[in-house]
């Protein structure tokens, strides 16, 4: 048997058997028959639930020192998918911050800039793109959300959370490993240690 990634469509029947639905063999679209509700409702908490545990900033989903420079009209626009980011250290005078999809300068009360900036940003990210320990964990939260939300069952609430606090585990698991955390990367730590 050969194992695949979680797609969405999977999560989304996984969420739709916690409430006792029959499977869906495509995703629906927005506009179609209202025998497909209950599917659509899934598909939309599955990406509340996605946005929420990807806002957290995990390494997968993080790039540091993303540059972007300014575009014609001097805007510097963020990738649409940007959940959060902030400016790195090389620009400890820089006062800006995002409204909508583009930088503004604080300071001198524009959007136009001159230089390139560098940020550290959280994107989210496809559940394809996920790594799948975070596939399982935002599948199984959001199963757990949307029975709650659907029926409120404490018997099945009560099954999923029990997974749902395996499926983070795993997730921090899997953090804790691929990012190979070191109390000397913190900022704290590197000024405590400059000090010296």
């Amino acid at each position: 048997m050969i194992l695949t990634p979680t797609t969405e469509l999977e999560a989304v029947n996984i969420m739709l058997g916690t409430i006792g639905q029959s499977p869906i063999s495509v995703l629906p679209s927005a506009s179609e028959s209202n025998a497909l509700v209950d599917a659509v409702v899934a598909e939309s908490v599955l990406r509340e639930i996605a946005r929420d545990v990807l806002q957290e900033g995990w390494h997968f989903n993080t790039n540091i020192d993303y540059a972007i420079a300014p575009d014609v009209s001097g805007y510097i626009n963020v990738p649409t998918n940007t959940l959060s980011l902030e400016l790195t250290k090389y620009f400890p005078t820089q006062d800006v911050t995002l409204r909508g999809v583009k930088m503004w300068d604080r300071e001198n009360n524009t959007y136009v800039f001159t230089e390139t900036l560098k940020f550290n940003i959280i994107m989210f990210l496809d559940l394809i793109d996920l790594p799948e320990p975070a596939r399982r964990y935002i599948t199984i939260r959001a199963a757990r959300t949307f029975q709650d939300r659907q029926f409120g069952s404490d018997t099945i609430h009560v099954y999923t959370t029990g997974d749902e606090d395996r499926a983070r585990a795993n997730i921090e698991r899997e953090e804790h490993r691929s990012a190979k955390h070191n109390i000397l990367d913190d900022a704290a730590t590197g000024e405590a240690i400059v000090r010296r």
